[in-house]
């Protein structure tokens, strides 16, 4: 498991954090075992077919559903434990989602966020 990657010999710790996300709607397996990091300046997609857990893996990571398993980090803060310190970086991420050209606007010329 990765513990943040170094930049410059210089320990950079993830802007998001995902171990062991798991939802189950019942019975039923929603997503199993996610496990990812996001460091600055990093673009990130989810892509896969209808049913995969995309939108679910997000909703999870927004905090907007409650994960049967596993945790999300944002800037080191767990969001279902800091839910008032986290929720206006989660609110600009949903943001991000619900406008897809906002990305590509966002980035410019640079590609990279601010």
């Amino acid at each position: 498991m990765n513990k943040g990657c170094s930049v410059l010999g210089q320990r950079v710790e993830p802007i998001i954090q995902v171990r062991h996300l798991t939802k189950y709607y019942g019975k039923s397996l929603g997503i199993e075992d996610i496990n990812l990091e996001i460091h600055k300046g990093e673009i990130f997609g989810f892509l896969g077919p209808n049913g995969a857990g995309k939108s679910t893996t997000i909703r999870l990571m927004l905090n907007l559903l409650r994960p049967s398993l596993g945790s999300v980090k944002i800037f080191n803060k767990n969001v279902q434990k800091h839910y008032d310190e986290t929720v206006y970086t989660r609110c600009s991420i949903l943001e991000i989602f619900k406008k897809p050209g906002l990305v590509k606007e966002t980035l410019g010329k640079s590609g990279y966020l601010p």
